[in-house]
């Protein structure tokens, strides 16, 4: 980060959350989260997908969640699809 930057010196669960604030600002119907949780250890994961869930309940969003990450998935998905090779298997 540069000098000057609002981000710097946070650490990968501040930015997240700073993330997910910036996309529930626009008030959207869904956000699209790309392997949200990956580059956090599994303490500040575990706070993020609790967090996404609470906002879910208050704000009505619906999540798409794209990752390789199982126990994501599980703690998460209403519903699944499976892609192989840029198709749904």
């Amino acid at each position: 980060m540069g000098k000057g930057s609002l981000t710097c010196g946070a650490s990968g669960g501040q930015k997240q959350r700073v993330c997910i604030a910036r996309a529930l600002a626009a008030k959207p119907k869904l956000i699209i989260c790309d392997e949200v949780t990956s580059a956090l250890d599994p303490l500040v994961a575990d706070g993020i997908l609790k967090l996404l869930l609470r906002l879910q309940k208050i704000e009505g969003v619906t999540y798409l969640f794209i990752t390789h990450d199982l126990a994501t998935v599980k703690a998460m998905a209403d519903s699944i699809a499976v892609m192989y090779r840029g198709e749904v298997v």
